[in-house]
């Protein structure tokens, strides 16, 4: 399996907070059968977690290869980021403040929870006009996508936008809310993949063994296949996504 959304680079946000914590997360997504895994720590919230591209910031993605290189984990890390929409992020990409995943054309980015729809979809806009194509971070979890799941996720993915949902919201992790969406989500095929959002290795972890069970014994063995393998290796690729009516 591929997780593109996962909090393991240490010591530069609300994720791992150290070496040792990222390795044991790292065991935790190997035995669950997860080859790859995209670093994505927030990036753009200002004062907090701002992770602008930067020799040190570099130097950390290094840091961890070689650290599950020297632990015999056979695990390979993207260079990511989940990236908060606050002023201009197409011109952050195109200048290289900010990184897609793998430097393909698709970002993750996330919004804040308590958006407004109209500026969600102008940022969206903004981005798809400058050739990026945006994978919407746990969209199931934002309160304004809750409010209204039946006139926003349609238009997501008829703009060409790429659904992500969490490991743990159809599992009733995030509440009754983002339960509710992601398996709407799920049964009418408005989710391109999911990831695990993984901060630590005792809470949200990087463990999606379950998830991939709930999948097939729900939906059957297609479904985690492709939003577990397929959809997150044509992403690392630059290729299009398949939707769950594709396949």
């Amino acid at each position: 399996m591929i997780d593109l959304h996962c909090h393991i680079l240490p010591g530069v946000d609300d994720g791992a907070q150290t070496p040792e914590q990222a390795l044991d997360m790292a065991r935790l997504a190997v035995d669950a059968g997860v080859a790859t895994i995209a670093a994505t720590p927030h990036t753009n919230i200002a004062r907090m977690f701002e992770n602008y591209a930067s020799d040190e910031l570099d130097a950390r993605f290094t840091a961890l290869r070689t650290l599950l290189k020297q632990q015999n984990i056979p695990l390979e890390i993207v260079t990511g980021a989940e990236i908060y929409f606050d002023g201009d992020v197409a011109d952050m990409l195109r200048r290289g403040t900010v990184p897609t995943l793998g430097g393909t054309r698709y970002p993750l980015v996330e919004f804040s929870f308590h958006d407004r729809p109209s500026r969600v979809l102008d940022g969206l806009e903004s981005l798809l006009d400058a050739g990026y194509t945006p994978i919407i971070a746990h969209p199931e979890r934002y309160r304004f996508v809750q409010r209204d799941p039946g006139g926003l996720l349609p238009v997501f993915a008829d703009m060409g936008c790429v659904l992500q949902i969490n490991r743990g919201s159809p599992l009733g992790r995030f509440g009754e809310g983002a339960l509710r969406v992601s398996r709407r989500m799920l049964e009418i095929g408005l989710v391109h993949l999911v990831a695990s959002d993984a901060h630590s290795d005792t809470a949200r972890t990087p463990w999606l063994a379950d998830i991939r069970a709930f999948l097939r014994d729900t939906y059957g063995d297609g479904c985690p296949e492709l939003l577990l393998e397929r959809n997150p290796a044509h992403i690392l690729r630059d290729e299009p996504v398949e939707s769950v009516f594709d396949s």
